[in-house]
């Protein structure tokens, strides 16, 4: 055994959500065969997280998020702020669950269909200048 050893896969991260307690959300293209169902599904949505630092000889520290099951052609990570509800009068947080579902309602045009009858999700990621 490593002291090393992070049992899930490295994603890269920007360094600015490192600090941040927002809502980790993993939406997931569908992968089931068969009846019709939504072309995205909340794979996963929580606050906690396992960050790994990894630092370059003569360059910058990199960050990685320890995901388990993370496969890069299906799934896309999200980083979304805590958002609230009106309910009479008062505002009230929303879960996770139903962050991750207003996620992928959003973002379900960049899922496309295959040929096979499954989905594979397009993300577009933003260069930070």
């Amino acid at each position: 055994m490593s002291i090393f050893n992070t049992q899930g896969n490295l994603v890269p991260i920007h360094a600015d959500n490192t600090k941040t307690r927002d809502w980790l959300v993993l939406l997931e293209a569908s992968t089931i065969v068969g009846h019709e169902r939504d072309k995205l599904r909340v794979a996963l949505t929580t606050q906690e997280r396992k960050l790994v630092k990894r630092r370059k000889l003569f360059g910058k520290t990199e960050h990685f998020l320890v995901v388990d099951g993370y496969d890069p052609r299906i799934h896309a990570l999200y980083f979304c702020p805590q958002l609230y509800k009106n309910e009479g009068g008062a505002l009230v947080p929303l879960t996770g669950g139903e962050i991750g579902l207003l996620m992928a309602q959003a973002l379900e045009g960049g899922a496309m269909k295959s040929h096979r009858g499954t989905s594979r999700l397009i993300a577009c990621q933003k260069k930070r200048l």
